[in-house]
């Protein structure tokens, strides 16, 4: 397992500016920049103590805020392509707050051949996708473009990023793609984009839950899910079954 970060951002807090529009992060997103902006020294210790005791950083070096995503996904994959597909392994990337069923996970990689594990690609695709305006809806501020960075009206088939999973050989190519592909300041929607490209189709399998909803579904069915409902220690409170 391996922890991708960047640097605490020095200036601006959750205040950026999108291509002539002010966006405010609100939420998780914004409220970690606004928290850490003035302990950089504090957070470089504490990254820097845990490379050594554990070694599983890899470290960018590049601000790490949610507009820079599309950079560090770039740098996972030039270093997973780079490092780790000698070794023919099976990629899963997923954000910290979401979790997988090991044992699940491992029956679905050993149900396939070695050629076919290679070409594996995993996920929840999301189809004909509206593409934001800035200043048409608060709520999707985060998430909107403009019509110089996406000027269709609907984006293109891309995955949630809160998780999904890769063959080797998926990787390679995705790696060799994103060289020749202009960056989009959302990561899932320009990954989307070079997908498209390639012409890789996802598998959809049961149990990728984006969302959970104790009404609907049930835990042991999770293959991927929010981190508290596969490690509901202090979230049974939930419902969560």
């Amino acid at each position: 397992m391996v922890f991708l970060v960047g640097l605490p951002r020095k200036s601006g807090g959750r205040v950026f500016q999108r291509d002539g529009f002010v966006v405010t992060l609100r939420g998780r997103a914004g409220d970690s920049l606004a928290n850490y902006q003035s302990r950089s020294l504090e957070v470089l210790t504490q990254l820097k103590l845990e490379d050594e005791v554990n070694h599983d950083l890899l470290i960018g070096d590049y601000e790490d805020t949610y507009y820079n995503l599309t950079l560090k996904m770039m740098h996972s994959f030039q270093w997973a392509s780079s490092s780790c597909v000698p070794q023919k392994p099976t990629f899963v990337f997923m954000d910290d707050d979401f979790a997988f069923n090991m044992d699940k996970l491992r029956q679905v990689i050993a149900n396939r051949t070695e050629s076919t594990r290679g070409q594996m690609a995993i996920g929840d695709v999301r189809r004909a996708y509206p593409t934001h305006r800035h200043g048409r809806a608060p709520e999707y501020e985060k998430w909107s473009f403009s019509k110089r960075e996406v000027p269709w009206p609907v984006l293109a088939p891309h995955t949630s990023g809160s998780f999904y999973v890769f063959g080797y050989e998926i990787v390679e190519e995705i790696a060799a793609a994103m060289y020749f592909m202009a960056p989009l300041p959302l990561d899932d929607v320009w990954l989307g984009v070079i997908v498209t490209k390639l012409r890789i189709t996802y598998e959809l399998l049961p149990g990728l839950y984006q969302y959970f909803n104790p009404k609907l579904h049930h835990r042991k069915d999770a293959l991927f899910a929010p981190f508290e409902v596969l490690f509901p220690i202090q979230h049974d409170r939930f419902g969560y079954v």
